[in-house]
């Protein structure tokens, strides 16, 4: 699919229900917009779109919440460097957002570095990377 594509889904599958749960909880915090589309739903999309790092890039800078979390289910582990894991934390403005980045089966859990990451992140005093840091190390441990 290409990213007008999947722009074009989202506009076609908002949920208003999923819409006024976000804003009523966390678009003052986040800066962002929501679809209002849940995960089960976005991960059945990610599996149509497959793996592929350079739409997962063009996502990421999306002001929409649910496009985001799309680009983290959608990304190349492979491809993922340790500068690309830590300019994406400092964007995580969501504990939704942080939990999905590291956790819900992510991609970044499966990148050669995440073991370090992890160990990094834990100790780092940073509330979201340890947030994420632990989200890896759950998801080292399956």
């Amino acid at each position: 699919m290409t990213e007008s594509e999947i722009l074009d889904w989202f506009e076609a599958n908002r949920d208003e229900r999923g819409v006024a749960h976000w804003e009523k909880g966390y678009a003052a915090d986040s800066g962002l917009q929501s679809f209002g589309v849940g995960l089960t739903r976005l991960r059945k999309l990610a599996k149509k779109v497959g793996r592929d790092h350079e739409l997962s890039q063009r996502l990421w800078t999306s002001p929409w919440y649910d496009v985001r979390v799309l680009a983290l289910l959608v990304d190349d582990p492979k491809a993922i460097t340790r500068a690309q894991a830590e300019e994406q934390v400092d964007q995580v403005q969501v504990g939704q957002l942080a939990h999905v980045f590291s956790s819900c089966d992510a991609t970044l859990a499966r990148a050669p570095f995440v073991r370090e990451l992890a160990e990094e992140w834990m100790a780092s005093g940073d509330s979201i990377r340890e947030r994420c840091g632990y989200g890896l190390l759950y998801e080292l441990s399956k």
